[in-house]
Parts: C-alpha cells; structure tokens; sequence
C-alpha cells in the first residue's frame, strides 16, 4: 500500500489539501501490477491497465425512523431498491433507489 498527501504552500506553512492510498491487488503471492484500488477519504477508484474501471463513493445517510403501529392499514407506501455487483466473492451494493408516492432518489 502506498500512502499519499498533496499539501499547498502557503505563506504561512502549507495546507493539506487531500490524501488517498493505493491498494495493489495480490495474486498467488504476486502483485498485480495491471490492477489497484485508489482509496480517499469517502470514494474509492479501481483501476485496471491505467484506465478507470469503477468508482464507488460512500454516502452518508440517515436510516428511516421507526413508526408508530395504526390501528387500520393505510395505503401509505415506500419502496426501495437495491442493486448489488459480486466483488471478490462479496455483495457490494452499486445503486439504491427509493420511492414514496411523490418524490424518488437514486443513490
């Protein structure tokens, strides 16, 4: 892993402006020289042969609040979606969307 800062020179001292880590991908005891995963703060890059393959950023979200049980059912409805890839042999979630009646997102 390699560990990288890019600081700005200021008058004053410099100013960190931002970081990432380069994590190289090992097979059979040998690394990939071809593939690795950029790492920042909250999004990673994956690279394969110089070229961006994927980007995944981590977005941080409130849950949905608990509600209160009615003593009739209404027709109230939230739907959601998500989508998932297999990376190295785990579910990774790739797009989540969610509708309520009125307004949709997709993350």
């Amino acid at each position: 892993m390699n560990f990288v800062t890019v600081y700005e020179k200021r008058l004053m001292g410099s100013i960190k402006v931002f970081s990432f880590m380069d994590k190289l991908r090992v097979i059979n005891n040998k690394i990939d020289s071809r593939t690795f995963e950029r790492i920042f703060d909250d999004h990673t890059i994956y690279f394969l042969k110089g070229e961006v393959k994927l980007t995944v950023e981590d977005i941080k979200c409130k849950y949905i609040e608990k509600i209160k049980p009615h003593k009739e059912p209404n027709n109230k409805v939230l739907t959601m979606d998500l989508e998932t890839r297999e990376i190295d042999k785990k579910l990774e979630p790739v797009c989540v969307s969610i509708y309520d009646g009125k307004i949709k997102k997709t993350f």
